[in-house]
């Protein structure tokens, strides 16, 4: 529960936070106070170690450059459409132009052309990506599961929810986090691995099958819809909610 002590019994192969702690047969036990707020814009850094936080914004920078280019190297900051079906405009490093929009504080980020079309630096589509980060991540952290993950495989979800966060959440999640029913989430059965418990209650989640998930499609007889979209980049998130290893993150 937020704001009081939680403990949890977490199979050592599940915990990925990088903390030593003593073992207890095979299990450790973990004690950790929940949070007792919703990290704001000014502490979302405070909420990964500083390698992490800056390694998953390398990682969806490169995953969201509107170049074009394979090695996502060379910064275009035109508008363009992304590769979801129907495709959104974007900016940037995949602000979503068509659900988002531009907020009041960040016009002066912004350039709007003759022609209408806006176009952003380096600098501003890197601020707007933090800003995307940030209010993924407290929407996020307003469900049980996402908080109990280790940084590496929050890294991984947020980089996946910038495809929108009803992509990770379910209808009941997205009601408790005020945000509108979409009728299912893409990934039924990712969320479902990822909340499963056990007969007591114990947080079990099954990281395998739930990386599966977002390269399988739901029949299991081939690519899901994401990854035909994305290629490469599901593949980088599967591996990174598997494994929780943080040399995925590149």
């Amino acid at each position: 529960m937020e704001g009081t002590e939680a403990r949890l019994l977490v199979s050592e192969s599940l915990f990925d936070s990088g903390l030593v702690l003593p073992k207890i047969g095979e299990r450790q036990l973990v004690e950790f106070p929940a949070p007792a707020r919703n990290p704001t814009s000014e502490d979302i850094r405070e909420a990964f170690p500083p390698a992490i936080y800056e390694r998953m914004l390398r990682m969806i920078k490169r995953h969201e450059n509107d170049s074009g280019t394979a090695a996502g190297t060379v910064f275009a900051g035109g508008e363009h459409l992304d590769t979801a079906s129907p495709p959104n405009r974007t900016l940037g490093y995949g602000r979503n132009l068509s659900v988002v929009g531009i907020l009041p504080e960040e016009r002066h980020l912004v350039r709007v052309g003759a022609d209408g079309k806006m176009s952003i630096t380096e600098a501003g589509a890197e601020r707007l990506l933090m800003n995307d980060v940030a209010r993924i991540f407290k929407t996020l952290m307003k469900v049980d599961w996402f908080r109990r993950l280790g940084p590496v495989r929050r890294a991984a979800m947020v980089d996946f929810a910038m495809a929108g966060v009803g992509t990770v959440l379910g209808d009941d999640e997205l009601t408790r986090v005020n945000l509108p029913k979409l009728g299912r989430s893409g990934f039924p059965a990712m969320i479902e691995a990822l909340r499963r418990t056990g007969p007591t209650g114990l947080w079990i989640p099954d990281f395998v099958q739930a990386g599966k998930e977002i390269v399988t499609n739901s029949a299991g007889t081939g690519p899901s819809k994401y990854k035909r979209q994305v290629g490469a980049r599901a593949d980088q998130l599967q591996q990174l909610i598997e494994t929780g290893d943080q040399r995925g993150l590149r």
